[in-house]
């Protein structure tokens, strides 16, 4: 996965989610994949909606929005930016040394088509929002999941981490369950849905 966390700081979506294609060319899909859509979302100058999932045994990406899609993100052209080229990225990338908006990680969950439909069972607006103290700002990313329509102004649940907090989980430095109880991970909102989806997905 090294070479979508060692893009060009001006990278545009469409140049992304080629990068994307030419990298999952070769994906072998297994026969549990899901046959449901995943949704990426950039607001701002250049951005755009693709939906994106296996048909055929290969991944299709295609301009649009699929209906009710079981994970829809969306973000700005400005914070995805970040994430893939920018400060997120420069930051967390030593840890990580992945993108932290590669869509083969969401597209890799879509291989086991019954852990989508457990993700699918959820309803609401779960918002990431990664604090950068050093410039004043922040980068967010909102998931939409169970198919409804987004509710950026009023998520269900909004996650606030700074990016060294973020980046000491990262390095394994802490556990969510320490870093959420000593206020490093805040949570506002209804706490059911990211608890939720953190057992559907450790199930």
């Amino acid at each position: 996965m090294t070479e979508l966390a060692h893009l060009p700081a001006d990278i545009t979506p469409q140049a992304f989610i080629e990068a994307v294609r030419a990298a999952m060319a070769d994906e072998t899909v297994p026969p549990t994949a899901s046959a449901q859509k995943a949704v990426l979302v950039l607001d701002g100058d250049g951005g755009g909606s693709w939906t994106m999932g296996f048909e055929d045994g290969k991944l299709k990406i295609e301009e649009g929005v699929a209906a009710a899609p079981p994970v829809r993100a969306t973000s700005t052209v400005e914070s995805w930016r970040h994430f893939v080229a920018g400060r997120v990225r420069d930051r967390l990338h030593q840890e990580v040394d992945v993108s932290l908006f590669d869509p083969r990680g969401l597209l890799h969950l879509f291989h086991d088509g019954a852990r989508v439909e457990k993700i699918n069972a959820f309803h609401g607006d779960l918002r990431l929002v990664l604090e950068d103290t050093d410039a004043g700002d922040e980068y967010s990313v909102t998931i939409t999941l169970g198919g409804g329509a987004p509710n950026l102004a009023n998520p269900t649940t909004t996650v606030r981490i700074s990016m060294d907090d973020a980046a000491a989980l990262a390095r394994r430095e802490e556990n969510l369950q320490t870093a959420f109880f000593s206020g490093k991970i805040r949570l506002e909102g209804d706490l059911n849905l990211p608890m939720g989806i953190m057992a559907a997905m450790m199930s």
